[in-house]
């Protein structure tokens, strides 16, 4: 009997780490239009790339809903990160891009919540990335629009990294 009392409350244990695994999607903010505006919005590509990222990560994309969307302080980080927003009827959480530690502090926390979105830019997803879990160093080139970083990291044993393109 105690045996199978202990088994019953190892099991309930196991559930509710295997609950409380941080999911992070880390993105690259869509294409924006060339020019000289300081803050350029999505061109037409980037806004078609915004609508597949919605449908990519929608209501059960992941198997659980997205808990918490972060963006940098930018146009077109919140113009990529928009549609799924809408349809999951979330504000996104801007920041400033610069500021990784910040960002990946209340990332983590909002994790319990269900899967983070994180929107940045070429030069901040490789930190923000190795941030989350040790990765080799990578950089994402001028033209790299369509990486998905999905980072598992349950509360105990190995973290995981699949990398998509949408």
């Amino acid at each position: 009997v105690i045996l199978a009392a202990i088994a019953v409350a190892s099991l309930g244990l196991l559930a509710r780490q295997l609950q409380s695994t941080a999911t992070f999607i880390v993105v690259r903010h869509a294409e924006r239009d060339p020019g000289m505006d300081p803050d350029p919005p999505l061109n037409a590509a980037g806004r078609a790339r915004a609508d597949r990222l919605a449908s990519l990560l929608g209501e059960q994309g992941l198997g659980r809903p997205i808990g918490a969307i972060f963006v940098s302080d930018t146009r077109r980080a919140r113009d990529t990160a928009e549609p799924l927003a809408r349809s999951l009827r979330l504000t996104p959480t801007a920041l400033k891009g610069s500021d990784v530690s910040q960002l990946l502090k209340r990332a983590r926390a909002q994790a319990a919540v269900g899967p983070v979105l994180i929107v940045g830019h070429s030069n901040t997803i490789p930190q923000i990335v190795r941030g989350l879990v040790d990765v080799p160093v990578f950089t994402i080139t001028e033209n790299e629009f369509d990486a998905v970083f999905i980072i598992v990291r349950p509360r105990f044993g190995p973290h995981s990294v699949v990398t998509l393109r949408y």
